[in-house]
């Protein structure tokens, strides 16, 4: 299972600049000078994360309740978003340093060099504030991130060496029957999916940033670009290549609905 994380302070940012400014080269300027490296939840991302935990712990066909496995990108989203996912399964959480969004922890080079590598949060920082997630997987000193700013061909890489993990016996192991639950980023779902079921990324997205891919594709259509939170379900685990994606509504019924 794939969990997107709830709204940022990057998220609602971005929607301003989009909305208030045509020029392409202003918004990467207002853009890289306001965001931030490694935002929070805002308050409806916080009810985002509490409605999505909700949803799948009672949800019968998944059956997480004491039957889940967490494992959580570094990024700060995404480590409060897997809060109340835990609480709701009763599931233990795990860091891991390889599904993090697409690009990286970055920031704006101060010496005019554009993006670079960004610095996120240490596991002395982690422990603090997540005291019960297991954070052995990650550097002991300093930030979790150590890279670069990440290209989408390094991203596509590292999503290779995370497809090849999830269908590894070690994980199918340590699993030991549970699901394996990931709360991770929209691009990096796309960019996973896409990996695990074979499909050219590149030549299968349209401009709005929704994945198409032919009838006779794995997965036919799914979208991570417009909802916020997100599940994606994807049968690796017995070889098949079917997908699908439920869709959280932000209000009313908490009853998923699936495309």
């Amino acid at each position: 299972v794939l969990l997107r994380h709830g709204e940022s302070t990057n998220n609602v940012l971005l929607r301003k600049i989009t909305e208030n400014i045509s020029d392409s080269g202003q918004k990467e300027h207002e853009w890289m000078s306001q965001r931030t490296d490694d935002p929070a939840l805002t308050p409806l991302g916080r009810a985002q994360a509490a409605q999505a935990a909700k949803v799948l712990a009672r949800d019968p066909i998944l059956n997480l309740k004491n039957n889940a496995l967490i494992y959580t990108s570094g990024f700060l989203r995404c480590m409060q978003t897997a809060q109340p996912l835990a609480e709701a399964l009763d599931a233990p959480v795990a860091v891991h340093p390889d599904i993090y969004e697409v690009g990286g922890v970055y920031a704006y080079g101060s010496n005019g060099e554009g993006r670079v590598g960004g610095t996120g949060m240490s596991v002395q920082d982690m422990a603090q504030h997540f005291p019960t997630y297991d954070t052995a997987a990650l550097p002991s000193e300093g930030s979790w991130y150590t890279g670069p700013w990440e290209t989408d061909a390094m991203s596509r890489v590292r999503c290779e060496r995370v497809a090849r993990w999830l269908r590894s016996p070690d994980l199918r192991s340590e699993a030991a029957g549970r699901t394996v639950v990931l709360v991770v980023h929209g691009h990096f779902i796309s960019t996973l999916l896409s990996t695990l079921c074979g499909i050219d990324e590149d030549a299968a997205r349209d401009v709005n940033g929704t994945l198409h891919t032919a009838e006779s594709a794995p997965t036919r259509r799914y979208s991570v670009a417009s909802h916020p939170v997100i599940v994606a379900l994807h049968a690796w685990t017995c070889g098949a290549g079917a997908s699908a994606a439920r869709k959280f509504p932000t209000e009313g019924s908490f009853a998923p609905r699936c495309s």
